[in-house]
């Protein structure tokens, strides 16, 4: 089967294009290139927009099941930001310093 390569951009826009997207993030975190762990993170981007929704429009048949999934990629892009240096972005902010 043909498949596209993993570098091109990644855009989810319905279960196919989700399938090829987690395929190519799994292709991309494997390869250990600094490029590539970025162009993993701008897929795991997409998949997750793409999700959250899902979650809010989609089929309620299918809204519980993609919130799962959603809470995984959220879970997924942690390490992926902490190897771009990025972690401290997430993290809430400590307020005022003289508070």
């Amino acid at each position: 089967m043909f498949r596209r390569d993993p570098r091109r951009p990644v855009v989810v826009v319905d279960e196919r294009t989700y399938r090829f997207a987690e395929w190519a993030v799994s292709e991309l975190l494997g390869s250990g290139d600094f490029s590539d762990l970025v162009k993993a993170k701008f897929a795991i981007t997409a998949i997750t927009k793409w999700l959250r929704n899902e979650v809010r429009t989609g089929r309620r048949s299918r809204r519980a099941e993609r919130a799962v999934r959603l809470e995984r990629w959220e879970a997924a892009l942690e390490p992926v930001n902490e190897r771009l240096g990025l972690g401290e972005l997430n993290a809430p902010d400590p307020g005022p310093a003289g508070a």
